[in-house]
């Protein structure tokens, strides 16, 4: 999903109709703040909305990939043990 990062909180609304879909919405930004985090948090539901620190995770795009895929099944917005998301199978 892209939006300008002038205005994140089109992206959050975009993100929550998205959600409101059925899908599973992933919004990135370079630099947000957490009063923007926040409010995106507020605009999209705290039940449904995931911050990842990207300087947090490995620096191996898989391993990284890994690591948001079990911040999902902990939140349960994906199931346990589907088995690998790499080749085309969902990431």
């Amino acid at each position: 999903m892209l939006a300008d990062e002038q205005n994140p909180e089109l992206l959050a609304e975009l993100a929550r109709i998205s959600n409101a879909a059925g899908l599973i919405t992933i919004c990135s930004l370079a630099a947000a703040d957490s009063e923007s985090i926040e409010r995106a948090r507020e605009v999209v539901g705290e039940e449904r909305f995931v911050a990842v620190d990207a300087g947090a995770l490995a620096a191996d795009p898989m391993k990284a990939s890994e690591e948001i895929c079990w911040m999902l099944e902990a939140r349960g917005f994906i199931p346990e043990d589907m088995g690998p998301l790499i080749e085309g199978a969902g990431i």
